[in-house]
């Protein structure tokens, strides 16, 4: 389900893209580039992260195999977008080992000034 003019859903779409490639990439600029300056990340098992990462380490010695995101709900209200569903992840780890990651996450999006769409707030969690 949507709603949202075609522009704001084309823009939307734009940003789930760049987001998918640069997950699967591991472009933590990219990914750090596609948040609010004022962004903050609920990821489970830590602390709040808020604003954009100070560096790219993020993931060291983690190699992603394979990434995908599914999201069954997209509503846009004014500037702000809300959206959630499913993100799976394949990762080699730095032991060498193989892991399987599911998470149900939701995310609030932001419209700037330019048009285009940015995750301004974010929190998963794991899915057994």
């Amino acid at each position: 389900m949507s709603e949202g003019t075609d522009v704001d859903l084309a823009a939307i779409a734009r940003l789930r893209q760049l987001n998918l490639l640069a997950a699967r990439s591991q472009n933590h600029a990219v990914l750090s580039s596609l948040l609010t300056e004022d962004a903050v990340l609920m990821a489970p098992g830590v602390d709040f992260q808020r604003g954009r990462p100070a560096d790219g380490s993020a993931g060291d010695g983690v190699s992603v195999l394979d990434y995908d995101e599914e999201f069954e709900e997209l509503v846009v209200n004014g500037n702000y977008a809300f959206e959630w569903g499913v993100i799976r992840c394949a990762c080699m780890m730095s032991d060498g080992k193989r892991e399987d990651l599911k998470y149900k996450i939701m995310r609030v999006l932001q419209r700037q000034a330019d048009g285009e769409w940015k995750v301004h707030r974010a929190i998963w969690n794991d899915l057994p």
